[in-house]
């Protein structure tokens, strides 16, 4: 279960740098690797996991070394659920409570 700690396997994890998509599954440390990634290159990691109903997500964004090689490692923290609640009014109507339910 995400709890910013606990390493997630199975989640969903895609890397996008301009010139390619590819999406991998973590392993059971949670660990993921992608090869292939063009030196000076900026790219988008974005990791995806569903548990009992609840998505979860998370990003980051970085950059491999001019000359190639391997890059910084890359820590993503799946955000835990949460909910928001508030009013919300129209002028012709009286107020309704509010509540979302956030699982990303």
């Amino acid at each position: 279960m995400p709890d910013g700690y606990t390493p997630v396997a199975n989640a969903s994890v895609e890397l996008t740098d301009g010139v390619q998509d590819n999406t991998q599954v973590t392993a059971l440390d949670g660990s993921f690797q992608f090869k292939d990634v063009l030196p000076a290159s900026g790219y988008t990691i974005i990791a995806r996991f569903t548990q009992n109903g609840i998505y979860r997500t998370a990003y980051t964004t970085g950059s491999t070394p001019i000359k190639g090689g391997p890059s910084d490692p890359a820590v993503l923290i799946l955000l835990k659920q949460g909910a928001v609640e508030g009013t919300h009014r129209r002028p012709e109507q009286s107020a309704h409570t509010v509540r979302e339910v956030l699982g990303s």
